[in-house]
């Protein structure tokens, strides 16, 4: 789970377990070295969190039990003005453009178009 703003101007990310009886869980931060400026779409692959922001997609690596986790850097995405949502299929990461458009027009549009762009997981 990822939380754009935990009130230090940062992003934060805490690790949910989804085998729980009941339904319910106990989540429990990650400790991130480096920091984000915001958190949307979040796809694990391994122990590679990538997390798309409006900048691009940013990897981070986590440790082995996924309490820790270090900021490897940001793949920009190529065309895209506000990277939300990603999702991996095979060696890609596909990325949705929010496409918000100029002082967020595109927000409520149905007509608005969007658009998906693939980048290489490396």
């Amino acid at each position: 789970m990822g939380q754009s703003d935990a009130g230090d101007g940062h992003s934060a990310f805490c690790l949910v377990p989804t085998d729980t009886p009941g339904g319910t869980a106990d989540a429990r931060r990650i400790t991130l070295r480096g920091t984000m400026d915001a958190a949307d779409g979040l796809q694990l692959v391994g122990r590679t969190l990538n997390v798309a922001d409006p900048k691009g997609v940013v990897k981070i690596d986590l440790s082995r039990s996924l309490t820790h986790g270090r900021v490897l850097g940001t793949t920009a995405v190529p065309g895209a003005a506000w990277s939300s949502a990603a999702k991996s299929f095979g060696c890609r990461l596909y990325v949705v453009d929010a496409n918000f458009g100029k002082n967020n027009s595109n927000v409520g549009n149905p007509a608005a178009a969007f658009k998906a762009v693939a980048i290489p997981l490396a």
